[in-house]
């Protein structure tokens, strides 16, 4: 039988708001939830306990990051869509900002609200956008 409980404590400040997306990470024996109000992504264990709130980019002073989607690709980095700066955004298994990619426009590698993001068993990234209406698929450069 299925045993019910919460990731966080809705009587803390640690409580979610808006949960949209999130990725179970088996390795690492935790959870990602991206929340849309406070726009942030929060880590929780795999028993529900609050670990750590994910930092916003040094992207841009424009306004505050928007991730929608995330995924964890095979090294254990975690890709997650902002749909305010129009980019991919990268961290390492214990939430540390690596690098982003992206930029508004309609071109290949530019993004307009992208929101989905999926990393395939090939290691092949899938980004969904809402105002370009496609998928755009990525793949490391291994040379």
């Amino acid at each position: 039988s299925l045993e019910p409980f919460w990731l966080g404590d809705s009587a803390n400040v640690e409580a979610m708001a808006y949960p949209t997306d999130l990725v179970a990470v088996r390795e690492r024996h935790c959870v990602f939830v991206v929340d849309l109000f406070p726009r942030g992504i929060a880590r929780f264990s795999d028993h529900g306990q609050f670990q750590l709130r994910l930092e916003e980019p040094a992207r841009r002073s424009d306004g505050a990051w928007d991730p929608r989607g995330l995924d964890v690709d095979a090294h254990g980095r975690l890709l997650v869509t902002d749909s305010e700066h129009d980019c991919v955004h990268v961290f390492d298994a214990d939430g540390r900002f690596l690098l982003s990619w992206g930029e508004r426009g309609t071109g290949p590698g530019q993004f307009s609200e992208p929101a989905g993001i999926a990393v395939g068993a090939d290691g092949k990234i899938y980004v969904t956008e809402v105002g370009n209406d496609r998928v755009q698929v990525f793949q490391w450069d291994t040379r």
